[in-house]
């Protein structure tokens, strides 16, 4: 069950940072792209975060996460 789960996430998209961000820098669609594995924030839901403030720095490639954002 627990491999299951682990390849449904292999083969599932994800928000996944196409530039490096930085604490204050606001989310946008030029920031995101998708790849596999569905480890992030999945492609459904990543307009939700669009203008939102990140809260740390993110390196290019890594999967966008709800804690990197400051919600008011």
């Amino acid at each position: 069950a627990i491999g299951e789960v682990q390849n449904a996430k292999n083969f599932k998209l994800s928000s996944i940072a196409s530039n490096d961000l930085k604490p204050g820098d606001i989310l946008t669609k030029k920031d995101i792209t998708f790849k596999k594995p569905g480890t992030g924030i999945p492609p459904a839901f990543i307009e939700n975060y669009y203008g939102k403030e990140i809260v740390v720095e993110v390196k290019a490639g890594i999967p966008i996460k709800e804690e990197f954002f400051r919600w008011m």
